[in-house]
């Protein structure tokens, strides 16, 4: 019998957390490096950055499949699941299962460091890219895995996973399920995502790649600033050129 097992805000986040990261992979791999596509690219990264913050407190705050204490594993529970996938005779699980709970703490892992390296580029330049660059194709990769994984299960188990992230009902026992959907909470979670796009992309400047916080002269970098660093340059052979210029007189 189906059950309500994912929460809304749970829901909410998956959709609007897998979106802001394709985006942000997707325009950071393809568009120009100079285009106001890429720009897009950050701000889609601060988007995901403000959802993980969510996830980290609906870990704790949410209905109980949607809490990190579901998403608790052994070693070996997850190896046995993965032997017994292979043999196709893999158990089912209400909520969260070994393989999807190790995905979920990846990708959650991964984004992380995406996108604080991302924001660390504007401090530390080179030095941070080349980890960007690698953690974000891992966290791809972790998608695919996830993906898989839904997959796999949706057909072992007859059961529609895509479609109960959507409708947050799945086969279950009644002590399965969850009391509510948790409305008011989704309504938070859409405030908080709009008013964060909203704030982000009003400070963003897409020419210099700067993020001035509204009402507050907080200034970040994203990525590296080339400009700045070419009027680095011109202003070092100015100062050089006006210096030759004094020796002379």
């Amino acid at each position: 019998m189906k059950q309500l097992i994912w929460d809304l805000p749970t829901r909410l986040f998956h959709w609007t957390f897998a979106g802001s990261i394709l985006a942000a992979f997707a325009l950071g791999k393809f568009a120009n490096e100079h285009s106001t596509l890429f720009a897009l690219h950050m701000i889609f990264g601060a988007l995901a950055g403000l959802m993980l913050l969510w996830r980290i407190f609906w870990g704790f705050a949410g209905s109980k499949h949607s809490k990190f204490k579901d998403l608790l594993f052994s070693p070996r529970a997850i190896f046995e699941y993965f032997a017994n996938v292979f043999r196709g005779k893999a158990q089912y699980f209400a909520g969260h299962n070994p393989g999807g709970a190790l995905s979920v703490w990846i990708m959650l892992g991964l984004a992380l460091v995406s996108v604080a390296t991302g924001i660390g580029m504007g401090f530390f330049g080179e030095a941070v890219e080349e980890v960007h660059e690698v953690v974000t194709t891992l966290l791809i990769f972790a998608v695919a895995f996830h993906i898989t994984g839904v997959i796999v299960a949706t057909i072992m188990h007859n059961e529609p996973y895509p479609i109960a992230m959507i409708t947050g009902k799945k086969t279950a026992q009644s002590d399965e399920s969850i009391s509510s959907t948790r409305p008011i909470s989704a309504a938070v979670f859409l405030v908080i995502a709009i008013a964060g796009m909203t704030y982000i992309t009003k400070g963003f400047d897409l020419a210099t790649r700067t993020f001035h916080a509204p009402g507050t002269s907080f200034i970040l970098k994203f990525g590296e600033n080339e400009k700045e660093e070419g009027g680095g340059e011109t202003e070092n052979a100015e100062n050089s050129k006006d210096s030759d210029d004094d020796d002379d007189d």
